[in-house]
């Protein structure tokens, strides 16, 4: 093994912190978790590249990564182009200050291969690039972390998924010139995200959903055409997954969706969820205004700006932690501090100490 053993005393202290917030019960301080990936390789002297092609090395790093700054275990390794390659895609894996992989070939960029792309079944999901990683990755975090371990599915956005598959700027010209073609890739992408869930399930018995609503923003589209497109099918998805055996579900709103957040009210929260909403605009979305529809229903995760993770002082992190855990650590069903959206790998480490020192000193639930 590459790294020391677990810390136990830190796993039980911050782990139960957070399993207490998240199932109702009684816990001591805010769970802070910086929603550090990439960052983890590149502070222990390894390449974007390494983190993203060796799963095993990359879950050690995070975990080593977790205990260094304390913050609260919330182990996932994922990338952001799931499900590209599997259906024909190329990706580019990073090099040099690239931070993640990237699609360079999409499997099915006309409308006649979008008709007529077919869902891979589950045996060759299993077996395919994707799940080959991803089991490598939830292999090694379980055989690191024994009973605290815990499973998850990362299925990503619904319009997303479609836009690997297809090319987002086609997606987005489809959604005007071809919608009935959109809504039936949509529910390709309803069908696969569901076999990607069940089958975490099958291995595991649970999994944590992590989806998402990303290029279907505020943004990008009308409120209308982020529900007609993207959310109704999340729902969908969501619904019959949970009725399988997965959940909870990480939603993580990523960019501006001050004007379509709200549309997801609908979609299930089952107890241990969390919604993390991060911009309206191109601020951080105010959580106690979020608060109004999901605060009574699920824990809200914090959305730091991380543009001010990459470039703020030290100083400028630490009173903007500060801020954001004073103003919502009473939210009803919790809140959790974190980042917008992935911690730049890049990110000075004198920031990412400054935001977890914050929210040990102010984060105290007997205050």
């Amino acid at each position: 093994m590459m790294i020391p053993p677990i810390d136990w005393e830190y796993v039980k202290r911050e782990g139960g912190n957070a399993m207490g917030m998240l199932t109702g019960q009684a816990y001591d301080h805010v769970p802070a978790n910086p929603f550090c990936i990439g960052q983890a390789a590149v502070a222990h002297g390894h390449t974007i590249n390494e983190f993203y092609t060796q799963p095993a090395k990359g879950v050690e790093w995070l975990i080593n990564h977790s205990r260094i700054y304390e913050y609260t275990p919330m182990y996932m390794w994922i990338y952001a182009t799931y499900w590209c390659e599997d259906y024909g895609g190329e990706l580019k894996w990073p090099v040099g200050r690239m931070s993640a992989p990237g699609v360079i070939k999409h499997p099915a960029p006309t409308p006649e291969l979008a008709e007529n792309l077919e869902v891979l079944t589950p045996e060759e999901m299993t077996k395919g690039p994707t799940m080959t990683r991803h089991w490598e990755a939830l292999s090694t975090l379980e055989k690191m972390m024994g009973p605290a371990f815990g499973p998850y599915s990362f299925v990503y956005e619904m319009f997303v998924v479609g836009s690997y598959w297809v090319g987002p700027e086609n997606l987005f010209m489809w959604v005007h010139q071809e919608p009935e073609l959109v809504k039936k890739l949509m529910r390709k992408v309803v069908e696969h995200s569901q076999i990607a869930n069940e089958l975490v399930v099958k291995k595991y018995g649970k999994s944590m959903v992590i989806c998402a609503s990303l290029l279907a923003n505020s943004s990008t589209m009308s409120p209308q055409q982020c529900r007609e497109f993207n959310i109704v099918y999340l729902k969908d998805m969501l619904e019959k997954s949970i009725k399988a055996g997965a959940g909870p579900v990480l939603y993580h709103l990523c960019g501006d969706h001050g004007q379509d957040y709200q549309l997801h009210e609908d979609c299930p929260t089952p107890q241990g969820s969390i919604m993390h909403v991060a911009y309206d605009g191109l601020k951080p979305a105010d959580l106690n205004e979020v608060a109004k529809i999901f605060g009574n229903r699920c824990c809200l995760l914090g959305n730091t700006d991380t543009a001010l993770m990459q470039r703020g002082t030290p100083a400028q992190v630490y009173e903007n932690a500060k801020k954001d855990v004073l103003a919502y650590k009473h939210i009803k069903k919790g809140f959790m501090a974190g980042c917008a959206c992935e911690c730049p790998p890049f990110a000075p480490s004198a920031n990412v100490h400054a935001w977890m020192r914050a929210n040990k000193e102010f984060g105290s639930m007997k205050d």
